[in-house]
């Protein structure tokens, strides 16, 4: 999976790779995919720009829990 990809579905598996990532080595919260309902990009995608994530979570309790 390449975060750069120039496949949508490529981009968006790497994006939820790294949710996954991050929650496993930084937050140390117990999430499994049910509790993630949406993991998209913010901004347009321009070359070289980095765009912010926004995760979704289907309960609010785990929400405030990573927060």
């Amino acid at each position: 999976m390449r975060f750069d990809s120039e496949d949508a579905e490529d981009r968006r598996c790497g994006d939820s790779l790294q949710v996954h990532e991050l929650r496993e080595s930084t937050l140390k919260v117990s999430i499994t995919e049910g509790d993630i309902a949406k993991v998209y990009r913010l901004g347009v995608r321009e070359t070289g720009k980095i765009r912010p994530l926004l995760v979704s979570f289907t309960d609010i309790d785990k929400k405030f829990e990573v927060f």
